[in-house]
C-alpha cells in the first residue's frame, strides 16, 4: 500500500505535532484481515507516529466481541475515546485532532460547562455516527471529546462510523449524520451537530443524580464577585467585566464563540497559558453572549485576544497563533 499521507502534509503535521502535543498518546488499533480497510486502519496511525515521539501506536488482532477494526486513543492517559470502524475520508481529521486535544489534555468548552460536567456522578457514554464524506461528523465527534475532556472519569465517547456498523446503525434507526446518542437511549437521539449549552444540558440530564439543580446553577450568571486568586481561566459577562478591569492588573481575554472552530483551535493554548502564567489572569468572554463587550472594544473579528495592563486595552491579537508567539505576544503588550 503506498503511503496515505503526503510529503507536504507529513511536514504540516510534523509542525503541529512538535507544537502542540504536550504528552504522549498511545494508539492501540484493534484489527484482523488483509482487506483495505484494515491495511488503512493499520498504517494511517502507524503514518501518524513517524512524526512524533509522542504517538505510539500498536496493533492487536481483533476480538470477536468487537467492530473490526477498531481504534482506540488515549487509554494510557485515562480517556476512553474509541473508534468503531476505519477512519477514512473527513474522519481521519478526527484521530489528528482527538491526538492532539487527548496530549493537551483540557477542554475548549466554557468555563461554566466544564464545571458543571465535572460535578457529574452518573456514568456517561456519548455515541456519535458519522461516516468518512460527511464534512460537518468531525465537528460532532470533537464536541463529545471536549465533553469527555472536562470529566474523563465519567464519559466515554464512542464514534461509530455507521457504513461499517449496519446493525449498530439499524438500532439507533441512523438515516442522517452525525447523529448522537447518549446512554443508549432513543430518546437522547440527536441529529446535526449540536450547540455546545444544547449539548452539554442533555448530557447532564443524563449524568447528574439532580440535574434539574445542575442546570440552574449552570445557567445562572455569573457573579460579579470576581475570586482573589484565579487557578486556570475565568468567565466573564457584561455583569462582571467592569470589576475584573479593576481588580486584575495584568488580565488577558479571550474574545471567542461558540461556531467560531478558529476559537476552537485557540482554546486548548490560550488555557495552558491560563495554568503556566500564574501572574497573569486568563478569561474567556463569549461575543455572542455578551455584545455589549464586543462592541465597546471593537471586536470585528474572532479569536481576538484582549491584552489589559492596568485596566486599559493594551493590545488586541486577532487570528491563531502558535502557543510560543501567543505568549510572546502577550507578555511584550504587558512588559
Amino acid at each position: 500500500m503506498e503511503r496515505l499521507i503526503d510529503a507536504k502534509t507529513r511536514k504540516e503535521l510534523e509542525n503541529l505535532f512538535a507544537e502542540s502535543l504536550t504528552r504522549s498518546v498511545d494508539v492501540t488499533v484493534y484489527s484482523t484481515g488483509d482487506e483495505e480497510i484494515h491495511e488503512f486502519a493499520r498504517q494511517f496511525p502507524a503514518e501518524l507516529a513517524e512524526l512524533s515521539d509522542k504517538i505510539t501506536v500498536k496493533t492487536l488482532p481483533a476480538r470477536d466481541d468487537m467492530t473490526n477494526p477498531t481504534v482506540v486513543v488515549g487509554e494510557n492517559l485515562g480517556y476512553r475515546f474509541v473508534f468503531l470502524g476505519t477512519p477514512y475520508g473527513h474522519e481521519a481529521s478526527t484521530i489528528i485532532e482527538v491526538i492532539r486535544l487527548l496530549s493537551q489534555g483540557r477542554s475548549s468548552l466554557s468555563p461554566k460547562y466544564q464545571q458543571a460536567l465535572q460535578r457529574l456522578d452518573r456514568d456517561v457514554k456519548i455515541q456519535v455516527f458519522v461516516t468518512p464524506s460527511c464534512p460537518y461528523c468531525p465537528q460532532a465527534a470533537l464536541l463529545a471529546t471536549q465533553v469527555m475532556l472536562a470529566n474523563p472519569q465519567r464519559v466515554v465517547v464512542e464514534v461509530v462510523e455507521a457504513q461499517e456498523n449496519p446493525e449498530l446503525s439499524m438500532q439507533y434507526r441512523v438515516s442522517s449524520v452525525p447523529q448522537q446518542v447518549i446512554n443508549g437511549d432513543m430518546d437522547s437521539i440527536t441529529i446535526g451537530v449540536q450547540r455546545e449549552q444544547n449539548f452539554v444540558q442533555q448530557v447532564i440530564r443524563y449524568g447528574s443524580s439532580d440535574p434539574e439543580k445542575l442546570l440552574s446553577e449552570m445557567n445562572q450568571k455569573a457573579s460579579s464577585h470576581l475570586p482573589d486568586e484565579v487557578h486556570g481561566e475565568i468567565e466573564l459577562t457584561t455583569e462582571n467585566f467592569d470589576e475584573a478591569l479593576t481588580k486584575y492588573p495584568r488580565l488577558v481575554v479571550d474574545f471567542w464563540a461558540e461556531w467560531c472552530m478558529p476559537c476552537k483551535m485557540m482554546a486548548p493554548i490560550f488555557a495552558d497559558l491560563a495554568h503556566e502564567d500564574t501572574s497573569t489572569v486568563y478569561a474567556k468572554c463569549n461575543v455572542d453572549e455578551n455584545p455589549e463587550i464586543a462592541e465597546r472594544y471593537g471586536i470585528a473579528s474572532i479569536p481576538t485576544i484582549g491584552v489589559f495592563r492596568g485596566g486599559e486595552l493594551a493590545k488586541e491579537i486577532v487570528g491563531v497563533r502558535p502557543k510560543a508567539q501567543l505568549a510572546s505576544e502577550i507578555q511584550a503588550a504587558l512588559a
